[in-house]
């Protein structure tokens, strides 16, 4: 099925991500009592913004870029059929591309912060390429299991920079094994996988990683961990989880 005609479909699975992910910020912060300055409470909080911007991104998608009458109010033009549709595609390619990697930025500074507070010396003291320092994080913290979810956003995240091809010049190839499928990264070949399902799985399995990182007793006993990057309050998303 075409993604285009499950618009609906995905902002009702987004808006159901950022109430799980607001969920597990909630009972973190609770459990916890940790402040909202906290990098675990942020990430979690980070992630909610992204999935709510993105569900209103595909409403605008799906109840105005297909309207002539959207464009003739807004912009003052009669709209070809053709230019419609072309925008409307080049939008929705915008609005996942922008998911994905605002939402892969968020989960790295949160992984970053969260090892300089475990191990504040690991990984270049947090700054290693990214891949060394969530498999550090993971082995501490004995959730190895996870190590495919963060890969494969690692490799999709890349292959942003090359309109879609993977390279990657210190490995050949890559070959990641999730859920029972198997996804090769090969040099020089664009992958095509990257739908908002394929997303929206992964984003599902990494939320249940972070509740369960946060809820490990060497995480869980530290008191504080400073988000430098936060600009806003945790409490700004309640009304729009």
């Amino acid at each position: 099925m075409n993604e285009h005609s499950k618009v609906l479909e995905y902002v009702d699975e987004f808006k159901f991500l950022s109430g799980s992910y607001f969920s597990y910020l909630q009972d973190i912060k609770d459990r916890y009592k940790l402040d909202e300055l906290d990098a675990r409470l942020t990430t979690f909080a980070k992630c909610c913004n992204v999935f709510s911007n993105t569900f209103l991104s595909l409403q605008h998608f799906e109840y105005n870029l297909k309207r002539d009458s959207w464009y003739m109010e807004f912009n003052n033009i009669r709209i070809k059929e053709g230019d419609k549709l072309h925008y409307a595609k080049e939008y929705f390619m915008f609005t996942k591309l922008s998911c994905q990697l605002i939402y892969f930025s968020s989960i790295e500074s949160g992984l970053r912060n969260i090892l300089r507070a475990l191990d504040p010396k690991a990984c270049n003291k947090g700054n290693a390429e990214f891949e060394s320092v969530y498999l550090a994080l993971l082995i501490r913290l004995n959730l190895r299991e996870y190590k495919p979810v963060l890969d494969l956003l690692r490799c999709t995240r890349n292959t942003i920079h090359n309109n879609g091809v993977y390279f990657n010049p210190n490995k050949e190839g890559e070959e990641i094994l999730f859920k029972g499928n198997t996804y090769n990264f090969k040099n020089g070949e664009p992958i095509k996988y990257v739908t908002f399902d394929f997303l929206i799985g992964c984003f599902t399995e990494v939320g249940h990683m972070l509740y369960k990182m946060c809820k490990k007793g060497r995480l869980s006993s530290v008191p504080f961990i400073l988000d430098p990057y936060k600009d806003y309050s945790v409490d700004d998303i309640k009304d729009i989880h």
